[in-house]
């Protein structure tokens, strides 16, 4: 944002007052983990509020996110400058496709910007693993807020919404309820008097109403669409959930057919990366698992890796007892020099299966299919959202696995209006958290816990 612009935002804000409330909703549901990034100097709220989305994605299975062309990890301030470049201002899904794509996600991650701008919109986000950035318009001016939208809390029917805000809340709201040690705000809201959004009491002076809503999610294979490529198959002895540490592990894996007779493939070992669980919805009974360290997934004959590649987040469906994951930044044993899946560190080996695989992918093969990522899906033996008591137990299972490509289908959100941000100001509001308050915070809500 210019100086100037920070000059005359700061001129109609009020001194936010060096306490908060400690006292959020009980019964919340918030999404672990998502960090609460201030902006550096030229950036504005709404860069932060992506940051806050591309850093928690870049820290749960998507790497590249967070680091630099040369796969350097980026500072804080460096990613939201990132952030930042690839539309500056307040176009926040073209923000986000074009960073997304940067990296090479633009496959895996979704961006849904034509939602409702209801409870309910954020609420069916949240509980399908989704993120969501929140515009706001302050009052019936041009000035906009942009938002992290972590948390929501519907407790005696009182509907609640909790955000990563760059501002430290103001206790002169009437709708401000408190906030949680991780830094989520909670704010009650009500219906907007026209139109299907909501407004809330920001600091006492000013009602914040919504404008758009932004979701950001993984994409999940189509369950009714089948494979577009010869399956590789397998067979392994467990998954095991460890609840002691929240942990996920596979054992005893190995490829057991590829369609393609005489295989050398035939026997690998099939090893992804320990994971560790993010999320649980009792409702949908789904969940949410995150690759733990930097680990890759592999297919290793005997000592020799001849496949490699990176995990996104693993999510649990517990309609069809199914464990599914995207693979990408794939390496193969075989591939030619100049093959974006060439690897010289890799074993020489030859495989039909690894081979076509890699044609599907490759965009310079006569094979290629465009819009396909590779999956990798567990089928455990017995339900293993029972067998774990929604992941609050440890247990194990026997599994079979599937490796395939498949084409990504998205589906067309319903209709609406598009997000229109021409000759809008953007309000980034100066960023008043210190670290001092937000160590009071913390402190006021472990003792509140303690009460």
């Amino acid at each position: 944002m210019p100086k100037l612009l920070h000059v005359l935002v700061a001129m109609v804000l009020l001194l936010v007052p060096p306490w908060v409330k400690a006292d959020p909703p009980t019964g919340a549901t918030v999404t672990p983990r998502v960090p609460d990034l201030p902006p550096p100097e030229g950036c504005a709220c709404a860069d932060s509020a992506l940051a806050n989305v591309i850093k928690y994605f870049s820290e749960n299975g998507y790497p590249k996110l967070g680091q630099d062309a040369n796969g350097v990890k980026l500072s804080d301030p460096d990613l939201v400058k990132a952030v930042n470049e690839k539309s500056p201002g307040s176009d926040v899904p073209n923000a986000a496709r074009e960073y997304i794509k940067s990296k090479g996600y633009q496959d895996t991650l979704l961006i849904h910007d034509t939602l409702p701008t209801t409870f309910a919109a954020i609420v069916a986000e949240l509980k399908k693993n989704q993120l969501v950035l929140l515009n706001l318009r302050v009052g019936n001016s041009n000035l906009l807020h942009t938002v992290t939208v972590v948390g929501w809390s519907d407790t005696g029917g009182v509907q609640q919404i909790g955000i990563h805000d760059i501002n430290a809340p103001n206790p002169a709201s009437k709708d401000y309820t408190g906030s949680r040690a991780d830094g989520t705000d909670f704010y009650k809201i009500h219906p907007a008097p026209v139109g299907s959004g909501f407004r809330f009491d920001y600091d006492g002076t000013r009602i914040f109403n919504t404008v758009s809503i932004v979701g950001i999610s993984p994409k999940q294979p189509e369950k009714d669409k089948k494979p577009t490529s010869n399956v590789g198959e397998s067979d392994g002895k467990s998954v095991h959930f460890d609840a002691a540490t929240s942990g996920l592990t596979f054992s005893n894996d190995f490829i057991r057919a590829t369609r393609f007779i005489g295989d050398a493939l035939l026997g690998a070992r099939v090893s992804p990366p320990p994971l560790e669980l993010v999320s649980t919805d009792p409702f949908a009974r789904t969940a949410l698992f995150r690759p733990v360290g930097d680990e890759r997934f592999s297919l290793r004959v005997g000592d020799q890796v001849v496949a490699q590649a990176s995990l996104g987040l693993m999510r649990y469906d517990g309609s069809d007892n199914t464990l599914v994951t995207d693979l990408f930044d794939i390496a193969l044993a075989g591939a030619p020099v100049g093959s974006p899946f060439f690897d010289a560190a890799l074993a020489p080996f030859s495989s039909p299966w690894l081979d076509h695989i890699g044609a599907i992918l490759d965009p310079a093969s006569a094979a290629f299919q465009d819009d396909t990522v590779l999956h990798l899906s567990y089928h455990p033996f017995g339900d293993l959202w029972d067998m774990t008591n929604a992941f609050t137990a440890s247990a194990e299972a026997a599994i079979s696995n599937f490796v395939y490509t498949q084409l990504v289908v998205v589906v067309p959100e319903p209709p609406g209006l598009p997000l229109v941000l021409t000759a809008v100001v953007a309000l980034c509001v100066l960023r008043t958290r210190r670290l001092s308050l937000r160590g009071a915070v913390v402190a006021e809500y472990i003792r509140a816990q303690n009460m």
